[in-house]
């Protein structure tokens, strides 16, 4: 992973690399459930976003950009 990632990849850092795969491997799949919750809700969040952006209720941020430089 700290190959795969465009910095220097210091959080992957670990003192005990390998008590710290095991740690990460010994999480029960019930936190699995929970886990989807969480990527539904923020999949649904920016599903809205981007409804809300194409119908115009939310400016783009490229539109911002311009009115911010006097761009017209």
């Amino acid at each position: 992973m700290k190959k795969s990632v465009p910095s220097t990849g210091h959080m992957y850092d670990f003192d005990n690399m390998q008590e710290a795969m095991l740690s990460i491997r010994a999480f029960s799949d019930d936190w699995a459930e929970e886990v989807n919750k969480g990527f539904d809700f923020a999949i649904s969040i920016f599903q809205e976003l981007d409804e809300a952006i194409s119908n115009g209720h939310i400016p783009h941020s490229a539109d911002i950009k311009k009115q911010d430089h006097g761009v017209a």
